[in-house]
C-alpha cells in the first residue's frame, strides 16, 4: 500500500497510547497567568493550585495517549482552542493526583 502523499508528522515527540481517569475545570486567565507569570512556577506544588480554579464544574474524561508534549484526552464537553483548565491526573499505583495547568490546543 503507498503512503500518504504531503503528509508530514508534525509531532515532536512520541505518543504513548494510554487510558487513564482525568478531571479537569476551566480556570480564569487572570489566575492562571498570575501563576504562570512566578519564578516558581515550574515548582508549584499542589496544594497551590486550588486557588486558581473558578466557580467552574468538575469533569471527568480519560486519556486517549500521552507524550512529553500534552495529552490526548477524550470527554463529553468541547472546549475551544486556548481555553485554560486545571487537570487532575489519577496514575495507577500512585496515590497523590497529579495536578497541573493547561491550554486546549486542539479540539475536535
Amino acid at each position: 500500500m503507498a503512503g500518504k502523499t504531503g503528509w508530514v508528522e508534525k509531532r515532536q515527540h512520541e505518543r504513548v497510547v494510554a487510558t487513564i481517569k482525568v478531571t479537569y475545570r476551566v480556570i480564569e486567565e487572570k489566575y492562571a497567568k498570575s501563576v504562570m507569570s512566578q519564578e516558581s512556577y515550574r515548582s508549584t506544588t499542589a496544594e497551590q493550585l486550588p486557588g486558581l480554579s473558578q466557580v467552574s464544574p468538575i469533569y471527568e474524561a480519560v486519556t486517549k495517549d500521552i507524550s512529553m508534549g500534552g495529552l490526548s484526552v477524550v470527554s463529553d464537553q468541547l472546549l475551544p482552542k486556548g481555553t485554560l483548565v486545571e487537570v487532575g491526573l489519577t496514575l495507577p499505583n500512585y496515590q497523590t493526583t497529579l495536578k497541573f495547568l493547561a491550554e486546549i490546543v486542539h479540539a475536535e
